[in-house]
């Protein structure tokens, strides 16, 4: 039988909440002291999309790996990496042409799953719970 994980203890889960709850937070803060708000709440909430949604790519090629025979990872994950920085690149390149979307808002957008991770290992370490071996 599988069990369940709750979010708080699903890593993968926890940060694409956070996420788009922080994604959120953050748009409706810029539309309220922005007089001109929507090309770059536009931008941000494309470029946390994106960025999201390639977290959730990063994440099943991992699994993936995990399974694979160990001569086609390399060729695996090269791959992967490089359609993910392709979907970066084409995204970004859209926001910077488009005159409805802000490029550089598009661009802060792509740090939000980093920054919600770094700030989840900060949020553990105030808390005080232990290290687990192997980053978990």
């Amino acid at each position: 039988m599988k069990t369940i994980t709750p979010i708080s203890e699903d890593p993968v889960k926890r940060i694409t909440s956070r996420g788009l709850l922080v994604a959120g937070v953050i748009s409706v803060i810029l539309s309220l002291a922005l007089s001109n708000p929507t090309p770059i709440v536009k931008g941000f909430l494309i470029g946390a999309i994106i960025n999201l949604l390639n977290f959730r790519l990063m994440t099943l090629s991992l699994i993936r790996t995990a399974t694979m025979p160990q001569n086609r990872v390399q060729g695996y994950a090269m791959g992967q990496y490089m359609i993910r920085y392709t979907i970066y690149g084409v995204v970004l390149y859209f926001a910077f042409r488009s005159p409805s979307t802000n490029g550089i808002a598009t661009a802060c957008g792509y740090f939000l799953v980093k920054s919600m991770i770094l700030a989840d290992v900060f949020i553990q370490y105030l808390q005080g719970k232990p290290k687990k071996k192997g980053g978990r």
